[in-house]
């Protein structure tokens, strides 16, 4: 059965489900007095319910421990998706399985909450770097955005879709400078190597065909969409998730403010947490494997080495050959590298193989997910101090 199909079907089904659905609906009753939030996956959910605090309710699609990289909706998904006054995804193509069912419609557009977020190519979370020989996209597309300004539009269409990039460009523009403003180590964006441009100037669909695309339109299929592994991105999440929020329920816009506000200061905090922790770890010796290249903006960010993956590719579908095999134990072997990384949400058997035949450490990690609210990381903070003490630890010992 296609997709497509498959996406017809759930979708009748959940119009039986939202005909059966009960007056007074736990969804329905919160939604008497704010609006109903659904964000795709729980870190999302938790960074936006920061932002929102009582004025809004907020729920995550997929649970704790899914794969985001593997997860099809279903019925009941949809029916969720249906009742939701705001979704927010990650973009870059990261919730893949999503994609047919807001291209259908009947579902209110998505927001893609990394959109202000200066997106790095694959080759960081694969280990492949080639910063000298990499042009600056980033500083590319902000020149080409100012460019763009100063063109005279005879087309009405073009001109209101200039006018909207202009806006988009302007709110990155003060989301990123208030981000710096805030930070007690410097961010590495403006550096520019190997990143692509803000995630709202590029198409990250790997197989679209991008000939005759728009002036604003960027080749992104490369783009690595595991954004939240860098603090700082989280706090554009924060900002970009205040003004959506703002902009939908203007009477609650000064708490929605505030709440960004402290949240910010959070993540600020965490981020030089993180960087006390890596600290004391010679640079050289800070080289790390992970199961699937889902680290590269915390490696570029606390100046960390992503030597080599398990699983070949952005996904963690992809089987790696006994070639990417051998050659991976080679270069554990060549780096001296300490540890293994693996993840809550990506099966560990090869890894640990590779491990034996190494005699690497291995150390978990969290990926995708945050743990339920007993678990290790229930919070989006918690989430990335467990990994960077895990990371941490493995370099160390």
């Amino acid at each position: 059965m296609s997709r497509l199909v498959r996406v017809a079907a759930l979708i009748v089904f959940v119009l039986s489900l939202v005909v059966l659905l009960p007056a007074e609906s736990p969804q329905a009753e919160a939604q008497a007095d704010s609006i109903y939030v659904v964000a795709s996956t729980t870190i999302i959910a938790d960074v936006v319910a920061n932002v929102a605090g009582d004025a809004a309710v907020v729920e995550p699609l997929m649970g704790p421990g899914q794969n985001p990289h593997a997860f099809e909706p279903s019925g009941e998904d949809l029916a969720v998706l249906s009742e939701a006054d705001v979704i927010f995804v990650n973009g870059a193509y990261f919730e893949e399985g999503l994609l047919p069912i807001f291209e259908e419609g009947g579902i209110v557009a998505p927001y893609e909450i990394s959109a202000c977020v200066n997106i790095l190519s694959f080759d960081f979370a694969l280990g492949h770097h080639h910063a000298d020989d990499e042009e600056h996209h980033d500083e590319e597309a902000h020149d080409e955005e100012h460019e763009h300004d100063d063109e005279e539009h005879h087309d009405e269409e073009a001109h209101d879709e200039e006018h909207e990039h202009s806006e988009m460009a302007a709110q990155c523009m003060a989301h990123h400078e208030k981000v710096e403003s805030m930070l007690s180590e410097e961010s590495h964006a403006e550096e520019g190597d190997a990143y692509l441009g803000y995630l709202y100037t590029l198409d990250c669909d790997p197989d679209h065909d991008h000939e005759g695309e728009g002036e604003h339109t960027h080749v992104g299929g490369s783009c690595d969409s595991h954004v939240w592994t860098n603090p700082t991105n989280v706090m554009l999440w924060t900002l970009y998730a205040r003004d959506v929020l703002s902009e939908l329920d203007p009477e609650n816009a000064d708490v929605y403010a505030a709440n960004a506000e402290a949240y910010l200061a959070e993540l600020a905090d965490l981020d030089e947490q993180i960087h006390t922790l890596f600290e004391p770890i010679p640079v050289e010796q800070r080289v790390m494997v992970t199961n699937h290249g889902a680290f590269g903006y915390m490696a570029h960010r606390y100046n960390l080495r992503v030597v080599g993956t398990v699983i070949p590719g952005g996904g963690t579908a992809a089987e790696p050959s006994a070639e990417d095999v051998a050659e991976l134990i080679e270069v554990i072997e060549d780096n001296d590298v300490l540890a293994i990384f693996t993840e809550n949400t990506v099966s560990d058997t090869l890894a640990n193989q590779i491990a034996e035949e190494t005699g690497a450490d291995i150390y978990g990690l969290l990926t995708g997910s945050l743990t339920g609210p007993d678990g290790e990381a229930p919070t989006y903070i918690d989430y990335m101090l467990y990994n960077a003490t895990n990371m941490a630890k493995g370099m160390s010992d």
